[in-house]
């Protein structure tokens, strides 16, 4: 009996033990699965951290890149390839601000592919397609804008006033009354404002009457619109919406201006209390365009301290543009009655009445004083410094000037034809960017027939810079066009043919005007060039034989 009491006692001891072992062991395995779930689940947090904190950063450079004016458009394009290689583009935000840096650079054929074509199109959102559609609006790209519009209603993707203002912008017509129809989107006046930049402005001042939406910054925008066209009656019929507003009031004083009214603009701007500065100047403005010396004092003398600034005393000066002390008695009271510096349009408005006068001496005082107090002079005044010395007979020393724009540079190739200097003006022109068709008509005539190689030298500019086509190549002949040339510009494009003529036959000269061609033969037999035999009443014909040999006299 107790040998039978003792093994019961160890076999439920045993059972017990066993019991116990099983219950600890699936404690320790829900423990462990718990852990590896909560590892599982820290992991995945700590990704989801590390990719939004990526997409930060993502956002952050296109948004650099979208404010920043000096990144190029090759910049921008090889960041978003980037990011789509590395797949990084994972939110709608994120093509949405590719897009946007995109369209900062006027590209509008790499947004429209970001948005259409690229591995990210199935993230594209409205976001996205207003941008690129603005894109195309800096574009001017017409089609572009109006397949990506298509697009987006294929998509069902409706677009909101941002993605019409971008289609507006680019030419896309009729989409103003779908823009205002929108429903409780505070977007569709950028719309409106679109379309006001592409009407004419009898349209444009129409619509800003009639539209609820047209803020004062619209109202301003077409009344100075009108007020240039010297349209008075428009110009106040936008201005009454807004009559509290100063620069509606400086509009309707600008109109009477244009007009001729100048009483009348004077009158409208002292009926105003109190006068405000940007009033005052539009006025003042009416007067400086006639001329007014007399009339821009007596109406500074009656303005308040309040009403006078920097600007008011420069329209003043250029009032007295006929009256040299007059006017540097404004450049010397300027500063004391504003407070405000001396600036390089104050110091160009004195020397444009200096040259007037012919007082080349006085303006280069007056430029080297400005110089002193950290005065640099902008292309106005660096053209007026030319033109007194060129006037006071000194051609030389205008040419030593420095040029700092066209204005200057125009000035300079007067004073390279007073001073038959062809050398110079070849200079000029080879050092501009974009020389104007003016420039190079006055630069050609810089050149007489002892500097044919300078007027040639001329007219390649031009070709470089797109004014003129480049001669074409045919089978045995050489093409120049000489259209819209005057007679020196002329000689020099048939001269630069000539030396380009190659192993051509001969080399035709278009001259399309009639009052052009008998110059044009004129000056080419002077220089020994004989001309063969055309049909055609609008062309010269120049030999191949005749051209090579011209060439190697030359």
């Amino acid at each position: 009996m107790r040998r039978a009491l003792a093994h019961l006692q160890r076999c439920s001891i045993s059972s017990s033990t066993r019991h116990a072992s099983s219950t600890a062991e699936t404690a320790l395995r829900a423990a462990a699965a718990q852990q590896q779930q909560q590892r599982r689940a820290d992991a995945k947090r700590r990704e989801a951290s590390k990719r939004w904190r990526a997409g930060g950063r993502l956002l952050d450079e296109f948004r650099r890149l979208e404010r920043d004016k000096a990144a190029t458009r090759e910049e921008t394009r090889l960041a978003v390839m980037v990011a789509l290689k590395r797949n990084a583009l994972q939110r709608p935000a994120h093509v949405a601000a590719a897009a946007r840096a995109l369209a900062a650079r006027g590209d509008a054929a790499g947004a429209a592919w970001l948005v259409g074509s690229s591995p990210a199109r199935g993230l594209v959102n409205n976001a996205a397609y207003a941008a690129a559609l603005k894109a195309c609006g800096k574009a001017g790209d017409r089609e572009r804008a109006e397949k990506l519009l298509h697009e987006m209603r294929e998509k069902g993707v409706e677009p909101d006033g941002l993605a019409y203002a971008g289609a507006i912008r680019a030419g896309v017509d009729g989409l103003l009354d779908a823009a205002l129809d929108l429903k409780e989107d505070p977007t569709k006046v950028l719309a409106l404002r679109a379309a006001l930049r592409r009407m004419n402005y009898e349209e444009a001042a129409e619509v800003v009457r009639n539209s609820p939406l047209a803020e004062e910054a619209d109202g301003v925008y077409v009344a100075r619109r009108c007020a240039s066209a010297g349209d008075v009656a428009r110009t106040d019929a936008v201005a009454s919406s807004w009559p509290s507003s100063q620069r509606c009031l400086a509009a309707r004083v600008e109109a009477r201006g244009n007009s001729g009214d100048v009483r009348g603009a004077v009158e409208l701007a002292e009926a105003g209390e109190p006068i405000y500065p940007v009033v005052a100047n539009a006025a003042m403005r009416a007067l400086s365009l006639i001329g007014d010396g007399a009339g821009s004092m007596a109406f500074l003398r009656r303005l308040p301290e309040t009403a006078i600034d920097r600007g008011t005393y420069l329209l003043a000066m250029r009032a007295h543009k006929c009256d040299a002390d007059g006017c540097l008695a404004l450049f010397r009271a300027c500063e004391p009655a504003t407070g405000e510096p001396v600036d390089e349009k104050l110091v160009a408005a004195a020397l444009e009445a200096l040259a007037e006068a012919r007082r080349h001496d006085d303006a280069a005082e007056l430029a080297r004083d400005a110089a002193r107090r950290g005065i640099g002079l902008d292309d106005r005044g660096a053209a007026a410094l030319v033109r007194a010395s060129r006037r006071s007979g000194d051609w030389q020393g205008a040419l030593d000037l420095p040029v700092v724009g066209p204005l200057s540079a125009h000035a300079a190739v007067e004073a390279c034809r007073a001073g038959a200097d062809a050398d110079r003006a070849v200079q000029i022109v080879e050092g501009l960017e974009a020389p104007s068709p003016a420039l190079l008509a006055d630069a050609a005539a810089a050149c007489d027939d002892a500097h044919v190689e300078a007027a040639a030298r001329i007219w390649r500019a031009g070709v470089q810079a797109g004014l003129y086509p480049t001669p074409a190549r045919g089978d045995d002949v050489l093409t120049v066009d000489a259209h819209a040339m005057t007679a020196p510009l002329a000689v020099g494009a048939v001269v630069g043919a000539l030396q380009e003529c190659g192993d051509a036959q001969a080399v035709v000269v278009l001259t399309g005007d009639e009052d052009l061609k008998p110059q044009l033969r004129s000056r080419l037999e002077a220089l020994g060039i004989e001309l063969g035999a055309t049909a055609n009443a609008g062309a010269l014909v120049v030999p191949g034989a005749e051209a090579r040999g011209f060439c190697t006299s030359g």
